[in-house]
């Protein structure tokens, strides 16, 4: 008996293995029986389902069109990140979040009343654009999607991919400091750790996760090489 390949696919519900086994040996005739066996997961309950497929699948050219099609099975469920809520939502939500704190918790908006806040609300909201638009035109040239439970069709490395990973949600927090500087409200600088955090941990390690499912190698160099963030 021979192990003759296994294939592992993992989504944020569930993880399918496959592996497939050829029975070698003198049997009758020259059919060689496959044996696969997949492994379906789910809240740690593993359960196997065996199906026996006999054939002359023990010459090369066979095997190799019966391992072809073990591969494509596993490509064909549409794998995706996992990211239900619009990261934008994330932080609209925390900034809502921020006016309520003020109006039940206020701090002094003196410090913000100075003619200096609107030039550097505008510089934070121009960097912003700088990251967030240059990465939406990427994106539509490459015909990807902005969906986060859709799968994606590419992987962006150029441009403003350069810089950072994710340039989409360092241009959205350059604009979340600089509406936050326009509103002079402390309570809102107070929570950017928090978007910091409720980003990455939710949307950003789920999106790599995908990644890496989906790209690879490719995606693994790609992430050597750019920071997460900046």
């Amino acid at each position: 008996m021979e192990l003759r390949e296994w294939n592992t696919k993992r989504t944020d519900q569930f993880i399918l293995e496959t592996c497939a086994i050829q029975v070698s040996g003198e049997l009758p005739g020259s059919a060689e029986p496959i044996v696969v066996i997949t492994i379906f997961k789910t809240s740690g309950v593993r359960t196997f389902l065996a199906v026996f497929l006999t054939g002359h699948l023990g010459n090369n050219g066979s095997w190799h069109l019966f391992k072809n099609q073990m591969k494509n099975t596993l490509k064909s469920g549409k794998d995706n990140p996992g990211v239900y809520l619009p990261p934008p939502l994330i932080y609209v939500i925390i900034f809502l979040l921020s006016i309520l704190i003020q109006n039940y918790l206020p701090l002094s908006k003196a410090f913000f009343m100075g003619s200096w806040n609107t030039y550097f609300a505008a510089i934070f909201i121009a960097f912003g654009a700088m990251f967030v638009l240059p990465a939406l035109f990427i994106f539509l040239r490459t015909r990807n999607t902005l969906i986060t439970i859709k799968p994606a069709t590419s992987l962006q490395v150029k441009g403003v991919y350069n810089i950072s990973r994710n340039p989409m949600y360092v241009g959205l927090l350059f604009l979340y400091i600089g509406i936050a500087i326009i509103k002079g409200n402390w309570w809102t600088f107070i929570l950017i750790p928090v978007v910091i955090f409720v980003v990455t941990r939710f949307v950003i390690i789920k999106e790599e996760s995908y990644l890496e499912r989906a790209f690879g190698e490719a995606y693994l160099n790609y992430k050597m090489k750019v920071g997460r963030w900046l």
